[in-house]
């Protein structure tokens, strides 16, 4: 792929187009995700990717990067919490740094941090966060000084937030602005645009946004003054977009909606096709049905009303399997339920690293069980659930839009009520009393991923944007005496 492109686009060859790209990397060329590394060299356009954190916690990072690697040569740039970790590994060929906050975001950033992050440590916003995990399950509406109370947090919240996320923006710009010019920068949420707006506007690049969730609703202990400012921001900030890219076609009309935009991609999360670890479903029905849930245990994400509804179910023919990093919730969770662990309805298991989240899988049934308690999960295209189907799972999750869409077009899972024990009980006993149902909708998520819902297929509106942006950016490229070409920046 990058040997074809680098045969037909070269230094001299006057401006890019969308049509020599297409043709230099080839029509029939889907987002494969190979490694194979591009060169860097001047003859390429080149992308910067913006990431807020470090690129390896989220994958979407680098199957986004595998594409970028197909028509420029490409540096991504994240941020991790100590020092400066320097360049590391490659991403389908790019160049991969993280600098670290402590010694990248500045001295003013970095005590502003400081000080507005020991205003989460009010007593106020431990009060806040007491109730916002259900402290006040009586459902009884909060005294007048609680509201008070949830005021001060809402607006300690705010300043803390905005320092620590001030240290990001500063540490991502301060180390991308005196790079070479890029031709497009890819921002991977809004707190990589804010940088990437003002490196636009130094470079004079094209940008494309990659929203990745709903960010006013990105926290789900926030309160109105910190959804207001995020949803500010991100209106300023989005302006400056020349695409705008997210995860579901729900959040994409919601950002269209919002923020008066038009054209916003939807390319959910899929993880690339590997026929090398392709599963098969077993032939005959397993004598005890595994149901997986794997990823990250925090409160409000539907594992309390999971295991709730695990225990009125108590069933011998199924048991639920956890996989989650260690952390003194998910320990107290188990505490709470051990009877069920010790009666062997549920097993834990040991987390693994999320490069092996596809291998490691050995289950019948993948569990989503995020609760739709705020658009950022009501319209999410959670990871698992493309995890579960490459790993030909059957799906039950709770009623997020995206995912009970997905399920219902591939049928290929079920859909329960996470507010409701009974529901829970009585949807993963459907799966047990119906083996062979089972097993169809395992055939059927794994077809679907071996055949569309993978990133090699999902990603063709990406793929083309990013020919497009690249081709239109061009203040990289030379004519034929080796001068710069004039920067072309479509207008808005």
């Amino acid at each position: 792929m990058a040997s074809r492109a680098r045969s037909k686009v070269g230094a001299g060859a006057g401006p890019l187009s969308e049509s020599r790209l297409l043709s230099a990397i080839g029509a029939d060329n889907t987002a494969s995700g190979s490694r194979e590394s591009v060169p860097q060299t001047n003859q390429l356009p080149r992308i910067l990717v913006l990431v807020p954190h470090h690129p390896d916690r989220d994958p979407r990072i680098e199957w986004v990067t595998s594409i970028c690697t197909q028509v420029a040569q490409v540096d991504v740039l994240g941020v991790a919490e100590g020092v400066d970790e320097g360049t590391k590994g490659d991403y389908s060929g790019a160049r991969v740094e993280c600098v670290g906050l402590g010694r990248s975001a500045g001295r003013s950033a970095r005590a502003k941090a400081l000080v507005t992050g020991a205003l989460l440590r009010t007593g106020a916003q431990a009060r806040h966060a007491k109730r916002a995990e259900g402290a006040n399950s009586a459902g009884n509406a909060p005294s007048f000084l609680a509201e008070i109370d949830d005021r001060i947090a809402d607006m300690t919240h705010l300043v803390a937030t905005w320092g620590y996320h001030g240290m990001v923006w500063e540490a991502l710009y301060r180390a991308a602005k005196d790079r070479p010019a890029p031709d497009l920068i890819v921002c991977h949420d809004l707190h990589a645009l804010v940088p990437g707006v003002r490196l636009k506007k130094r470079f004079g690049s094209t940008l494309l946004y990659d929203s990745h969730e709903f960010w006013p609703d990105s926290d789900v202990g926030a309160g109105p003054l910190l959804r207001g400012a995020i949803t500010r921001l991100e209106r300023r900030s989005i302006k400056a977009a020349d695409a705008v890219v997210t995860v579901s076609p729900q959040l994409a009309v919601r950002l269209e909606n919002l923020y008066g935009l038009s054209g916003v991609l939807s390319v959910p999360n899929a993880t690339p096709w590997r026929a090398d670890q392709s599963p098969r479903v077993a032939g005959s029905p397993p004598r005890q049905v595994r149901f997986l849930f794997q990823g990250m245990a925090a409160p409000r994400r539907g594992l309390e009303e999971l295991l709730i509804g695990w225990r009125r179910l108590r069933d011998p023919r199924g048991v639920l399997l956890l996989r989650s990093p260690s952390s003194p919730y998910f320990e107290k969770l188990i505490g709470d339920h051990q009877d069920l662990v010790n009666d062997g309805f549920l097993t834990i298991l040991p987390p693994v690293d999320e490069t092996q989240l596809v291998s490691a899988i050995s289950a019948d049934v993948g569990v989503i069980p995020y609760p739709p308690i705020s658009l950022s999960h009501a319209y999410a295209s959670p990871n698992k659930l493309s995890q579960f189907m490459h790993a030909g799972l059957a799906i039950m999750a709770s009623d997020l839009e995206f995912v009970r869409q997905i399920i219902e077009r591939y049928q290929c899972g079920a859909i329960y009520d996470s507010g409701n024990a009974d529901s829970v009980a009585a949807v993963a006993r459907g799966f047990l009393n119906a083996p062979r149902g089972l097993r169809a909708m395992r055939e059927h998520a794994l077809h679907a991923a071996r055949t569309t819902f993978n990133w090699q297929t999902v990603s063709a509106p990406y793929r083309e944007a990013l020919v497009r942006l690249v081709s239109a950016g061009n203040v990289n490229q030379t004519d034929d005496r080796g001068r710069p070409l004039a920067s072309v920046v479509p207008s808005r």
